[in-house]
């Protein structure tokens, strides 16, 4: 009992980590958007394709987060799998 509890507070604590990576990886993808926007008109939107790919990226890794947060609170393996192999398979 005590190993099962030890192991959801791990899922959750790492799923708190990804949010956190996530909404830090989101947040300088939009100061990359805005602070570049400028050089847009110079730079036909080169810069511009970083950004909306840092965006992308952290609002998957909010939901992965999420996701994981919700399949260690609610205990769900199937969430917990699925979370953990997509980690997995990214790194």
């Amino acid at each position: 009992m005590f190993f099962g509890a030890l192991l959801s507070s791990l899922a959750w604590a790492l799923s708190f980590e990804l949010q956190a990576l996530g909404v830090s990886l989101m947040a300088m993808g939009i100061w990359l958007y805005v602070t570049n926007n400028e050089y847009a008109v110079i730079s036909r939107g080169q810069y511009l394709v970083g950004s909306v790919l840092m965006m992308t990226g952290g609002f998957g890794v909010i939901i992965l987060g999420f996701l994981g947060a919700t399949g260690a609170i609610f205990e769900n393996v199937f969430v917990l799998v699925v979370v953990s192999v997509t980690v997995r398979s990214a790194v």
